[in-house]
């Protein structure tokens, strides 16, 4: 009684804080932000190449070899787990191997540049979402800086959403080409000690396989984040779009963890269906959807080896790994007795329903 207690009083403040809220006048809207039609540089010392390219020079110097990299994903995580950052401090590494990383690269005589598609950003390049995003990127820069003490010269290249021909956006080199024509002193790069580093590679849980069809376009060697820096460390930031292609995946039996996925699924539909014959637990049907979605995201086959790696993603916990070991063991996730048993309910309940049909039919 006393932790609801707590919960109502929590959502009677909850409450009041939104009455206040709504009772605030509303802000007049800012003006929109100007398409930018010529090159220019903005006050952040950005640059700007209309209609879909950003790009900065953190101090690097012509080079003939790259060390190329995407951002979200392999050199940083959203920290809020949010499908865009909210804010320019909204990003943490991708372990903490990552800076010492980039400046041994710098060492051994790499330009480091990074390539990102930022979906964020629309057309406006010099809008909020476009200074979000550069916010972010000064901000990591600073960090590198100031708290690792490291000076890592770097560049950054930024495409926006897609557009019909966009030649900027990965997969396209559009990005590549634009920084050896322009911002790299005329030097061709040797491509055989050139690489790209990215997360989005096609496989089970990934938005897409641009960054692997980046470096193919550019024709360099492809790497995953954890061949460079290791494994992920905290709990992995998932996309709407890569939960659906990941469950897309799973429904098809492509996935490497199709079967376990499907179980979770289907106890979160079972969980859903209790609630409404009042029994059951909404969240715990809305986490079981999560989790299902969290494991489909999982590159390879999961085993008692890789629980470790499985319970780093967003959404799974100590309860959920208990279901997975149970899997691993007998094939099923309740375990043998539990699985028995909820099939026995379930046929009991299609059963009821029948004998209930047939009797209504009779009054027809």
């Amino acid at each position: 009684m006393g932790k609801r207690k707590e919960q109502d009083e929590l959502s009677s403040e909850e409450l009041d804080d939104e009455v206040e809220v709504k009772a605030k006048p509303k802000k007049p809207r800012a003006p929109r932000a100007k398409k930018v039609a010529e090159p220019s540089v903005d006050e952040l010392g950005y640059n700007i190449e209309p209609p879909s390219l950003i790009w900065k020079d953190f101090g690097t110097k012509p080079n003939a070899k790259i060390a190329a990299f995407d951002l979200d994903g392999t050199l940083v995580e959203v920290k809020s787990g949010a499908q865009f950052p909210k804010h320019a401090g909204d990003w943490r590494w991708f372990n903490k191997k990552v800076p010492a990383k980039l400046a041994e690269f710098a060492e051994e005589g790499y330009k480091i540049v990074l390539f990102t598609n930022q979906g964020s950003i629309k057309s406006a390049l010099g809008g909020a979402a476009a200074k979000k995003v550069k916010g972010r990127i000064d901000d990591i820069a600073k960090k590198l800086k100031e708290e690792h003490k490291l000076d890592v010269p770097w560049q950054v290249f930024i495409a926006p959403q897609m557009t019909p021909g966009d030649a900027m956006h990965k997969p396209a080199p559009g990005m590549w080409q634009f920084m050896l024509e322009h911002c790299n002193g005329g030097l061709q790069p040797d491509m055989k000690q050139c690489f790209f580093v990215g997360d989005a590679d096609g496989t089970a849980g990934t938005h897409s396989d641009s960054d692997l069809g980046f470096a193919k376009a550019v024709g360099i060697t492809f790497k995953a984040p954890a061949e460079v820096f290791g494994p992920m460390e905290g709990k992995a930031s998932l996309s709407a779009e890569q939960r659906k292609a990941a469950m897309e995946a799973a429904h098809s039996g492509s996935g490497p963890n199709a079967e376990l996925v499907l179980q979770f699924e289907q106890l979160s539909k079972d969980t859903f269906e209790a609630i409404k014959r009042g029994e059951g637990d909404a969240f715990r049907a809305s986490a079981y959807k999560k989790v299902a979605e969290a494991l489909a995201t999982f590159p390879s086959k999961i085993s008692t080896d890789s629980l470790k790696e499985v319970g780093k993603l967003k959404g799974v916990g100590k309860g959920s790994l208990d279901k997975i070991k149970k899997y691993l063991e007998c094939g099923h996730i309740q375990g043998e007795e539990e699985a028995a048993a909820a099939a026995a309910e379930q046929q009991q309940q299609k059963e009821t329903f029948s004998k209930a049909t047939e009797a209504a039919m009779q009054f027809m």
